[in-house]
């Protein structure tokens, strides 16, 4: 059976919407962004998110003079039609079977049944076309293993391209629909396989010369309602903060900054050890094949660590370079139910006893945290911290101290 990791959606979503004019789309133009682009590196736009647990396409406008180019020497610079930022996703892939980028949303109000709306959105290609691409209106958000789910998914919207449109510039597109009355959010992308997609070369060049997976860029949607029978209304802020707040990529920062850490004094009582959870005993199971996560081999009972999950300093703050991990361990256990996690934090000796015991605590919770918005079950993960107890390099240099601060994994048989 397919296993799904259900997005948590307010119940604020579900009233009625009959909003003449008010676009029900959360960071429709994507401007909206996450924290972690104050760490330059790409990141998620607030509300939005991919499928499956990969990073989000996001490519980010940086000024003039500093403008991103989408992968393939055909692409050139894009600037978006207002604003600073867009997404690109990936219809078609030449040498990756079914290749896609699906992009989804909740919406900020619940569809009216029998109630006409209007879908529209901004589109720029730069080297191929395709013959159409899909909205699906859907009745729960969902995030899936693979994307042979989302496949059977029939979008409500298809946007036929029948006519060539010129390259390098953005052209807006729309269409209505009637709603079953069940819509809590939508599904963008290319909804055919590759046996079912039209492509079409809309650059001169040599084959050879052209990119392998060809993209699209989307920018300012908008669903609004046409019609109105009721004066039912939503909070459409209301619902757009619940909507922010569960953003996964910043949600983590604003709920582990609410712990205050107060440093203690060295001459403070030694508090004992706190360790939140402890091992159960468990049938041994032996896999045929190695355990993967990533490039690097794991193995059930014996820790592991990835160098590249780190902390702000003397906090429980994850900076980003943890997340594509963080990602990668939630999509094995993902894949292998059967397995738990134990996760213990670990810190170098500078500071109290005290202090890098309850640091050690928060940073197993912190990365928890994550696990569990990224979709994992509470009860698979257990956290636990050691302080300064377990030394893996001497505290005597800079770069033994950096080895010691570390978060150390172990699968565990259910």
């Amino acid at each position: 059976m397919r296993r799904k990791l259900h997005l948590s959606i307010s119940l604020l979503i579900a009233l009625s919407s009959s909003l003449l004019g008010q676009n029900l789309i959360p960071n429709p133009s994507f401007e909206d962004v996450n924290v972690c682009f104050k760490y330059h590196e790409e990141c998620s736009p607030k509300a939005w998110r991919n499928t499956v647990l990969k990073n989000f396409a996001y490519r980010e406008y940086l000024g003039e003079g500093k403008k991103r180019r989408l992968p393939g020497k055909a692409h050139p610079t894009i600037i978006p039609p207002d604003g600073s930022r867009f997404v690109a996703v990936r219809i078609f892939n030449k040498i990756r079977k079914n290749d896609r980028t699906f992009i989804q949303t909740p919406l900020l109000c619940k569809l009216v049944k029998g109630q006409k709306y209007k879908v529209s959105f901004q589109l720029y290609s730069t080297t191929y076309m395709i013959s159409e691409l899909g909205i699906a209106l859907v009745d729960s958000m969902q995030i899936f293993k693979k994307n042979e789910a989302v496949f059977k998914i029939d979008p409500k919207v298809k946007i036929r391209f029948d006519e060539k449109i010129k390259r390098n510039k953005w052209h807006t597109y729309s269409s209505t629909f009637v709603a079953e009355g069940n819509e809590i959010g939508i599904i963008i992308g290319n909804f055919n396989t590759d046996a079912q997609t039209e492509l079409n070369t809309i650059v001169k060049g040599k084959e050879k010369n052209l990119p392998k997976g060809a993209h699209y860029v989307l920018d300012n949607f908008s669903l609004t309602a046409i019609e109105v029978d009721s004066s039912d209304l939503c909070d459409l802020e209301q619902n757009k903060a619940f909507i922010y707040a569960d953003s996964i990529r910043h949600i983590i920062y604003e709920k582990v900054r609410t712990v205050a850490l107060i440093p203690i004094p060295k001459t403070a009582p030694i508090a004992p050890p706190i360790i939140e959870a402890t091992i159960p005993m468990e049938e041994e199971i032996v896999d045929k094949e190695p355990l993967m996560i990533g490039d690097q081999e794991i193995k059930v009972k014996e820790d592991f660590v990835f160098t590249n999950i780190t902390f702000e300093n003397n906090k429980a703050v994850l900076q980003s370079s943890a997340f594509r991990p963080l990602e990668a361990i939630a999509q094995f256990l993902e894949e292998h139910p059967r397995y738990k996690l134990q996760i213990t934090g670990h810190t170098d000796n500078i500071g109290s006893n005290n202090f890098n015991q309850a640091l050690s605590v928060q940073r197993s919770r912190a990365v928890a945290d994550f696990l569990i918005r990224s979709g994992l079950q509470a009860d698979r993960l257990l956290t636990g911290g050691r302080g300064e107890l377990e030394p893996i390099d001497s505290n005597d240099t800079a770069l033994g101290r950096e080895q010691n601060r570390r978060v150390a994994f172990q699968l565990i048989n259910k």
